[in-house]
């Protein structure tokens, strides 16, 4: 027999014990040549893959591998060529119907007498239900895991302290943090409060719980800080039972209720300052009882009524008001008392002295939690100072309504949506529209206006929505007939951002009528509409200060206070305008003045007014000068008005003086004046603002009244326009005196 016979046959037999021993132990067993190629399956190998042996052969067999796993295999093959050695890894591989099962693979290297590497032999364990198993293991054993530290840190979080405790031996299981907070820097310690045996003090919650085999509920304790502060505890406990119903332990919890306990005391501090503050203050507080009938007073009652406790009570009050309010009083009271309404009622009460004053009463029901009333609570607030003033505003209001209703000029209310909302008999005959119309609501102030007087009649709008009011303007409206008419109109928001305003217009047909009126009208409408205005004025004030006001009658009051405090600008300008204009010039009050003085304070008050400009005050020379100081402060507010309005940065204020006359200077920085609206600035009713101006709630008077006041003290004022800014001088005659004996008529409007 040649060798290559003889070891063919040796691999036979090889071969033969190889498949005996892979049939034997029904292992997925493969073989493999030193380069890692796969030259034998096992039969259970084709079995489970259901593929034949050859399909396995030479790298085949990675197909079988899963995706996932396939990289891993290609890795630990090369690495096993590398450095050959026992090498245990785990993959899946797909069986005959597509599954993939997880399998435990050992690869052992084969070698020869010289130690080289002839072949690999390998075996392959299913694994799969192990490896569920234990997937399954871990899963539970995260879970389990996952429940205790979710319980633990519920334990950790809860604001109430916990403890366990074991029975018999009394030795403590578990505490959470809240419970061993609580034994800090204090005593005695809540174990021992909450646990400790039967003593003379008696036994600690948990002790009870146990020996009786009850819950034990809300026994507080004291413990005393290190720092001699108090501290109280609320414990409660539980017997904890196994499956015999054998008490096995003691499940305590502890409450910090040092805060309840000082809110309790500070409820009874509450309740007795209530007391002292019902009997303290100016109001007369009295409570009802459902039914209606008094049951306490305060004393500031018997103090006003003179009346003594008892005679009052039920519906004895009644004695004390006025007999003219009885009626209206007893109905508002028993309405409220039968629906549960709130009560409001001005009523006059008698005092000790037998004079009435007016007081306002008020109270409201306290309800269950059912809503059914339990008592009334109440006071009578003395009102009578409000009542009077209340009646001089609507007194004024009617002097007011007189003025609206006179026919020396057309006068209208309306909405911004152009609805006349109210007019006078003169506004409707300029009109040609009668009551009927006016009732109608067939009146609209857009419908008056002719297409070709759209675009004036935007503009109208657009400066009415931005400043609030329209200076006087001449305008052509439509009659109703469809005729034109000239008029001359102003109006103003009742407030600016507001939906409603007041218009006065005059009808301008005949234009000599229309000069000889225009100086007549504004001096009666800024006369006639000073004093209902003043007394709006003072009213309103008055009003403002009083405490007792509700936050939407103080909005009215201060709704009431700014319209007014407009108007009356406005009209003061229109009275200096026609003082100057058709009088015989401003009237001046003359005394001697620091010209310094006033000029420091006037730019004291526009830095106030700006406080993001710089406002700078300089001068030189004498300063004392016989003049009005009013109109000089009047002149210098309204310059510094303007510097802050048209102007930026810095604004200078500079007084001189010299022999015959004082200078005033303002300047201000910024954008230079147009010089071709000078000619017109000093005119009245004029105004010459920039495009980004805004426009502003003014008549256009006021350089024209600055020059006035100027020309009434001998002087006179002027506008420059600087290359970063404008310049505006007023000047005022030294010698006044002489001066205003000797100006000409035509020439100067002062006037003393």
């Amino acid at each position: 027999m040649s060798d290559r016979q003889r070891l063919e046959r040796e691999l036979a037999t090889a071969q033969a014990r190889f498949d005996a021993l892979c049939e034997a132990t029904g292992q997925l067993a493969f073989r493999a040549d030193r380069h890692g190629r796969n030259i034998a399956s096992s039969p259970a190998w084709v079995a489970y893959t259901g593929r034949p042996a050859e399909v396995a052969a030479d790298e085949g067999w990675l197909d079988l591998v899963h995706p996932d796993d396939r990289p891993g295999a290609r890795t630990t093959l090369d690495h096993l060529l590398e450095h050959p050695r026992i090498v245990q890894t785990e993959c899946r591989f797909r069986g005959a119907r597509g599954a993939y099962r997880r399998f435990a693979v050992r690869i052992v290297p084969v070698r020869d007498g010289d130690g080289a590497v002839v072949e690999f032999v390998g075996a392959a364990v299913d694994i799969e239900e192990q490896h569920r198993k234990e997937l399954e293991r871990h899963e539970l054993s995260r879970a389990l895991e996952r429940k205790r530290d979710k319980l633990e840190a519920i334990l950790e979080a809860l604001p109430v302290g916990v403890v366990l405790t074991e029975v018999p031996s009394g030795r403590v299981l578990q505490t959470n943090r809240a419970f061993d907070t609580l034994g800090e820097n204090a005593a005695p310690a809540p174990l021992e409060l909450a646990a400790r045996p039967w003593g003379s003090t008696g036994p600690g919650p948990i002790a009870r719980a146990i020996r009786e085999g009850e819950p034990v509920e809300g026994v507080e304790a004291r413990q005393i800080r290190d720092d001699g502060t108090e501290r109280w505890l609320r414990m409660s406990a539980v017997p904890l039972r196994d499956g015999s119903g054998a008490v096995v332990a003691g499940l305590g919890t502890t409450i910090d209720i040092t805060d309840r306990k000082r809110m309790e005391e500070a409820l009874r501090d509450s309740e007795r300052r209530l007391r002292f503050c019902l009997e303290s203050i100016p109001q007369q507080v009295w409570i009802a009882a459902a039914d209606g009938s008094l049951e306490y007073y305060s004393p500031r009652w018997y103090e006003y009524t003179g009346l003594e406790p008892g005679q009052a009570d039920g519906w004895g009050w009644s004695m004390v008001v006025h007999p003219d309010d009885r009626s209206t009083c007893f109905a508002a009271w028993k309405r409220a008392v039968r629906t549960g309404a709130a009560y409001e009622v001005e009523v006059r009460l008698r005092a000790a002295d037998g004079s009435y004053r007016w007081f306002l009463g008020r109270a409201l029901p306290q309800r269950d939690e059912d809503g059914r009333i339990l008592r009334w609570f109440g006071s009578n607030t003395d009102m009578h100072e409000h009542k009077q003033i209340r009646e001089a505003l609507e007194a004024s209001e009617a002097r007011f309504r007189r003025i609206f209703e006179l026919d020396l000029l057309g006068m209208c209310t309306w909405r911004m949506d152009g609805q006349i909302l109210d007019a006078n008999r003169e506004y409707l005959r300029t009109f040609g529209y009668d009551e009927a119309d006016l009732r109608a609501g067939r009146i609209n102030w857009y419908a008056l206006t002719p297409p070709d007087q759209a675009q004036l009649g935007a503009d109208t709008a657009d400066e009415l929505q931005r400043s609030g009011v329209i200076r006087p303007t001449e305008k052509v409206c439509l009659r109703k007939d469809g005729s034109r008419v000239p008029v001359i109109l102003t109006a103003a928001l009742d407030a600016v951002g507001g939906e409603t305003g007041t218009a006065f217009l005059f009808d301008a047909s005949d234009r000599k009528q229309l000069e000889e009126f225009q100086h007549q009208l504004i001096g009666v409408v800024s006369h006639d509409l000073r004093s209902p205005l003043a007394a709006m004025l003072t009213t309103a004030g008055v009003l403002l200060r009083s405490a007792s006001l509700s936050p939407s009658e103080r909005r009215g009051l201060e709704r009431i206070h700014g319209t007014a405090e407009r108007m009356r600008r406005i009209t003061r300008d229109l009275l200096d305008y026609t003082q100057a204009r058709v009088g015989r010039g401003l009237s001046l009050t003359a005394s001697d003045a620091d010209i310094g003085a006033i000029c420091r304070a006037a730019a004291a008050e526009a830095q106030l007014l700006a406080p993001d400009r710089t406002v700078i005050c300089s001068g030189e020379g004498a300063g004392e000068l016989r003049c009005d100081p009013g109109r000089i402060e009047q002149a210098l507010s309204n310059l510094l008005a303007n510097a802050v309005k048209y102007g930026e940065g810095r604004i200078a204020l500079r007084w001189s003086s010299s022999e015959d006359e004082f200078a005033i200077e303002v300047e201000n920085e910024g954008r230079p004046i147009d010089g071709a609206l000078l000619p017109q600035l000093f005119l009245p009713f004029r105004q010459g603002p920039r495009p980004d101006a805004p426009v502003t709630q003014s008549l256009g008077l006021g350089l024209f009244i600055v020059r006035e006041i100027a020309r009434a003290h001998g002087g006179d004022a002027s506008i420059r326009p600087l290359p970063h800014g404008t310049l505006v001088r007023l000047t005022l005659a030294r010698r006044l005196g002489n001066a205003c004996d000797q100006r000409p008529e035509a020439s100067s409007s002062a006037r003393w």
